[in-house]
């Protein structure tokens, strides 16, 4: 019976994990993605594509805010490097 707990045990831990996993890869893609809007907004000349950055730089904090709340509910946490 003992043995039975354990090994029912495994699948949420592994899936707790991939879950860290997801978050933490999201996380670190919208900071490549808002690295990458404010090097495109710094070189673009045409007013409508200036918008077109700001719009998205607002998307993507928004999507950052949401995944930090995502790991704060979770508890997660992880070294800045």
């Amino acid at each position: 019976m003992e043995l039975a707990l354990k090994l029912a045990a495994l699948p949420r831990e592994k899936e707790e994990r991939e879950t860290w996993d997801g978050v933490l890869e999201e996380i670190r893609e919208v900071t490549r993605q808002l690295a990458c809007n404010e090097a495109w907004f710094c070189q673009e000349t045409d007013e409508d594509l200036i918008d077109a950055c700001i719009f998205e730089n607002c998307a993507l904090w928004a999507r950052y805010r949401f995944l930090l709340r995502q790991a704060r509910q979770k508890n997660l946490q992880a070294s800045p490097f």
